[in-house]
């Protein structure tokens, strides 16, 4: 069963917006689509790992030496430390 989109409202400058329409027309593809292959791919790019960026956002903002701390401690945690936790990989196809 296909997992449901959430709808949301963007905005972008004016010719990002006439290069997503242009993208859409050549590759007869939705923008949303091109959007979410594209923020994937970045994701993908930069290293992301779904486990810390799901961490990071659970976590509540600390002074610059406290964050420097915790930083050190989650780049030490392993996949295997995070077994029983439930975090959506970055598994579409781009």
């Amino acid at each position: 069963m296909e997992k449901l989109k959430e709808r949301h409202n963007l905005t972008f400058d004016p010719v990002v917006w006439d290069l997503l329409n242009n993208l859409k027309k050549i590759h007869d593809e939705s923008v949303s689509s091109i959007v979410e292959k594209a923020v994937l791919m970045y994701a993908k790019k930069e290293g992301f790992d779904p486990n810390y960026i799901k961490i990071m956002t659970l976590a509540e903002p600390c002074d610059p030496q406290e964050e420097e701390e915790l930083t050190k401690l989650l780049n030490e945690v392993s996949a295997e430390d995070l077994k029983d936790y439930e975090v959506d990989e970055f598994d579409i196809e781009v």
